[in-house]
């Protein structure tokens, strides 16, 4: 099971699919001011991406065990996505989801820092973890979730 924070004080903790779903609803809301739902949809969807590798999780565990560990960054992996799909403002925003937007020119370089074989393990678990499907029934993995990250060119 991915989680998406550590249990609360209540003792309960939240599915990060349930989390992303529930992000990308409230985004989409808040974006139809500015005429972009489908962005802010798409930055919902893929602010936390990042929570499905293995050593974020990791990190969320000992946390709530209180035990000492290094923090691991999550949120450059759905930037990466989204900037890989030209959705370079949702890019921008993902980024700065946790601490202030950063120029274009500086998310160019972060991205270009990503682990490109973490970013592998984070879609393969974000594939087995998440298959949102439309009114239909019909799968969204493939539109959502790419089958790799690409190689994302910022200048």
């Amino acid at each position: 099971m991915w989680w998406a924070h550590s249990r609360s004080v209540a003792g309960h903790r939240h599915r990060l699919v349930e989390h992303l779903e529930g992000t990308a609803k409230l985004a989409e809301r808040f974006a139809v001011p500015f005429g972009a739902p489908e962005l802010g949809r798409l930055a919902g969807l893929w602010h936390d991406l990042g929570k499905y590798g293995c050593a974020w999780q990791t990190y969320r565990l000992a946390a709530e065990a209180g035990r000492p560990a290094d923090r691991v960054g999550h949120r450059l992996y759905g930037a990466k996505l989204a900037a890989g799909c030209g959705a370079v403002a949702a890019a921008v925003a993902i980024a700065g989801h946790h601490g202030g937007l950063p120029s274009v020119a500086e998310l160019g370089v972060a991205l270009r820092q990503v682990d490109h074989g973490v970013d592998a393990e984070v879609l393969a678990a974000a594939r087995s973890d998440w298959f949102p499907t439309d009114a239909d029934g019909r799968s969204l993995v493939g539109p959502l979730l790419p089958s790799d990250g690409g190689d994302v060119e910022l200048s």
